[in-house]
C-alpha cells in the first residue's frame, strides 16, 4: 500500500501536529518516539482485483502512542474522521472509499 500520499494528506490536515518521521510513521515507529501515530499495513497484504487493473483493496491499522490517554484517544478519533473519504484524489492515488472499522 502506498502510504506516502496519505501521510502527505494528514500533514496538510494537521499542520505542525503530524509530521512524517517525527510524529507520523509508516509501518514502524521507533522505540525512541514517546508520542506519535503509526500507519501499519495489514499482515495479509493488499488484495489485487484480477478484473480491474490498478484496483487495490487494502487494509491498514492506525496506532497511537502518547502520555495523555484521553488526548491520544481524541486525536485518534480526529485522524479516523479525517481519513473517512470517498472519491478523493491524492498525490499518486485515487481513493474510492476509505473508512474506519472499529
Amino acid at each position: 500500500m502506498k502510504f506516502e500520499p496519505i501521510v502527505e494528506f494528514l500533514e496538510h490536515e494537521f499542520p505542525g501536529v503530524l509530521v512524517a518521521g517525527k510524529t507520523l510513521f509508516i509501518n514502524q515507529m521507533p522505540a525512541t518516539a514517546t508520542e506519535g501515530f503509526l500507519l501499519k499495513e495489514s499482515f495479509t497484504g493488499t488484495e489485487i482485483d484480477p478484473d480491474i487493473p490498478l484496483l487495490r483493496r487494502g487494509k491498514f491499522q492506525l496506532a497511537g502512542r502518547g502520555k495523555d490517554g484521553p488526548a491520544l484517544k481524541k486525536m485518534m478519533e480526529e485522524i479516523s474522521t479525517t481519513l473517512t473519504m470517498q472519491n478523493v484524489d491524492l498525490t499518486g492515488i485515487q481513493v474510492k472509499m476509505m473508512r474506519p472499522l472499529y
